[in-house]
C-alpha cells in the first residue's frame, strides 16, 4: 500500500477531530498515524458504509449494490496496512472501533444468509469476501477476531440471533412490507 506523506496542514486538521476525552485511550500518540486511522474511517464511510446497508437492507432488483459493496471494499481493503490491524501493528485504535463492528456483521449476515439481498447474489459477495480478491479484508477480520477487545466484548451467538430476528434483515423472497416503527395518532374530538 502506498501511503501518502502527511504535510503540517494534515496533522492540524487531524488533531482537533480527535478531542473526545473518552476516547483518548484509542488515539495513536503519532499525528501521522492518527491521520491515518481517520483516514480509513473515512474510507469506510464513504465507499462502504451506503453500499452495505443498500445490500443488506435497501435492496432493490436490478441495482448494483453488490458490485459498490465490493468496490467500497476494495478500497477499504487497499488502505490497510500489510498485516496487523487498521493502522499497523496489534495496537488496538479508534479506526478499528470505528470499523470493526460493521465488518464482523457483514461478515457473519454473508456466512449466514442474512439481509434482503437475492441469494443469487449474497452468494457472489461472499464468494469474493472469501476469495483472492479481498484476502488482506478476511486476514484483518481474522486479526479483529483474535484480539483480546474482540473476545471481551463480542458475543457471536447474540450478534447472530438479533441479526436473524431484525425486521429489516429478512430474505426478500417477496414483496415485503416496510417495517414502520412509528405510527402518526389520529386525534378525535
Amino acid at each position: 500500500m502506498v501511503v501518502p506523506q502527511v504535510n503540517s496542514n494534515l496533522r492540524s486538521l487531524a488533531t482537533p477531530a480527535f478531542q473526545p476525552r473518552a476516547w483518548l485511550h484509542l488515539l495513536p500518540s503519532d499525528l501521522v498515524v492518527c491521520a491515518k486511522a481517520r483516514l480509513f474511517i473515512n474510507i469506510f464511510e464513504t465507499k462502504v458504509f451506503k453500499p452495505s446497508e443498500a445490500f443488506f437492507l435497501l435492496y432493490t432488483e436490478g441495482s448494483d449494490s453488490g458490485r459498490d459493496l465490493l468496490e467500497g471494499l476494495d478500497a477499504l481493503q487497499a488502505a490497510l496496512p500489510p498485516s496487523g490491524l487498521a493502522v499497523g501493528g496489534r495496537q488496538w485504535t479508534n479506526a478499528d472501533s470505528a470499523v470493526a463492528p460493521f465488518l464482523i456483521r457483514m461478515d457473519m449476515m454473508l456466512k449466514h444468509g442474512i439481509g434482503r439481498y437475492p441469494q443469487s447474489e449474497g452468494l457472489e459477495v461472499r464468494k469474493a469476501w472469501q476469495g483472492q480478491r479481498l484476502a488482506r479484508l478476511t486476514k484483518y477480520i481474522a486479526d479483529i477476531k483474535e484480539s483480546p477487545v474482540y473476545r471481551e466484548v463480542w458475543n457471536e451467538e447474540t450478534s447472530l440471533e438479533l441479526l436473524r430476528r431484525h425486521p429489516l434483515l429478512t430474505q426478500r423472497n417477496s414483496i415485503n412490507p416496510p417495517c414502520i416503527w412509528w405510527r402518526p395518532m389520529r386525534i378525535e374530538d
